[in-house]
């Protein structure tokens, strides 16, 4: 199935997908154990409910297959001391927690649940953006889905590998992505 494209937006506060941890602690006993617990919380799983109610209608019938482009788009709500002069009243890069790849981490992991697609790993290109919201602007997510382009005549760069001389100390050779030299 030729992927089409698929875009909508979710409402909400993003969240970033935590790692999970793990401790071990000694029992009255004297045994060790260990537990492993995912530190998120409620946020997460809030987050990730909007994120299933909004994409719940563009769900296709059969899931995607082959490389997909996704791009995200999140939008982060102003804490008070950005809604001052100082700053600027339109959207502007968020460069504070939650780290773009957990962010990304969650939106996969929840379409992947919904079988958007086969698997997250087909997402193979495509965006991550952080915002803060514009002044009265609605916090959220933009996605975009649609397939991966193809190699299209690009050179895609990649050092020979059975090169005499370390690749460091070598003159650059860059091969295109059918093993052709590029010159």
């Amino acid at each position: 199935m030729t992927p089409p494209l698929i875009a909508f937006f979710v409402p909400g506060i993003p969240f970033g997908q935590p790692r999970a941890r793990s401790r071990a602690f000694k029992k009255r006993d004297g045994v060790w154990t260990a537990s492993v617990y995912d530190g998120g919380g409620d946020k997460i799983e809030e987050w990730k409910h909007a994120i299933i109610r909004a994409s719940r209608p563009h769900i296709p019938r059969e899931p995607l297959t082959g490389a997909l482009c996704v791009d995200l788009t999140f939008f982060f709500p102003r804490p008070k001391y950005l809604q001052t002069k100082k700053f600027p009243a339109c959207a502007f890069p968020h460069n504070v927690k939650p780290d773009r790849d957990n962010a990304d981490k969650a939106v996969l992991d929840s379409l992947t649940k919904l079988r958007i697609w086969e698997d997250d790993n087909q997402a193979c290109q495509g965006s991550i953006e952080k915002w803060w919201c514009a002044i009265g602007g609605q916090s959220g997510m933009n996605v975009l889905i649609r397939p991966a382009r193809e190699w299209m005549g690009m050179a895609i760069i990649q050092p020979r590998m059975n090169s005499p001389i370390p690749i460091a100390k070598s003159p650059c050779t860059f091969t295109l992505f059918d093993s052709r030299p590029f010159k």
